[in-house]
């Protein structure tokens, strides 16, 4: 189980749970100040964490909470899912994947 499947708050951040039947965790996070990462999911591979934005422009602020929770749990990326025209490197640990290839 990762670590946010086990308490439905913690510190400041909340987390919530969806567990199918497989070895995957889906979990999401939220700060108190709503700061959010959509998907996150645990294996035995570790976290892969999924923002999904409905628009093609990438803000600072999404790049930022990605990048916390990267240095937060040592993931080694994040993907973010939006309505962009091609996969990119969009900074250091984050990819950025459109939509339509969902």
């Amino acid at each position: 189980m990762g670590v946010f499947s086990a308490v439905a708050v913690l510190g400041p951040r909340q987390c919530g749970k969806s567990t199918l039947q497989t070895n995957l965790d889906f979990n999401f996070y939220r700060t108190k100040v709503q700061s959010e990462i959509d998907l996150i999911i645990d294996g035995p591979f570790g976290y892969i964490l999924v923002e999904i934005k409905l628009g093609a422009k990438i803000n600072k602020r999404i790049l930022t909470a990605l990048n916390i929770f990267i240095a937060d749990t040592n993931c080694k990326f994040g993907i973010l899912v939006n309505n962009s025209e091609r996969i990119e490197v969009i900074d250091h640990k984050i990819i950025q994947i459109p939509a339509i290839y969902f």
